[in-house]
Order: structure tokens, then sequence, then C-alpha cells
């Protein structure tokens, strides 16, 4: 990744951070487990249907047919490894 993308990246996630952020429960972000429940929860109902869409689409751009199960293994992965 260049140093432009990557400055870009650093932009968007603080930005998706603070929507997240402002979005919580702050009544429930008082310890580090709790705060680590809803980071996930919100990454997981937000963020990865976004990410797993735009790997879905970007898979089939190279060549992998609709229905393939490997297509969607990747996004899934992601998901569960937090």
């Amino acid at each position: 990744m260049s140093p432009e993308a990557k400055k870009e990246l650093e932009q968007h996630v603080q930005a998706i951070s603070k929507l997240l952020y402002e979005d919580a429960d702050k009544s429930k972000l008082s310890t580090f487990s709790e705060i680590e429940v809803m980071v996930r929860q919100q990454l997981q109902e937000q963020v990865y249907p976004k990410i797993g869409s735009f790997l879905s689409k970007s898979s089939n751009r190279s060549g992998i047919p609709d229905g393939d199960s490997r297509q969607c293994q990747h996004a899934t992965t992601v998901g569960s490894g937090l």
C-alpha cells in the first residue's frame, strides 16, 4: 500500500471510529472487557458486512464464479477472528 493510501485509510478508520463511538452505549464502556465486546459487536454489525460485500465484488471481478463457496471464505474468517 502506498504512503498516500495508508494515510487515506487512517483518515477513514478515524472517521469510522468516531461514528462507532458516538453510537456506542457509554454505560457499557467502563471496563476493557466491555469495550472489547462493544467494538467487536459494532464491527460485526456495521463494518464487516460492508467489507465482505466489497471483497465479494472484488472476487467476482477476478473470475471466481457467483455461488463459489470460496468467495466468502475470507470474509467469514476475518469476521470470526475477533
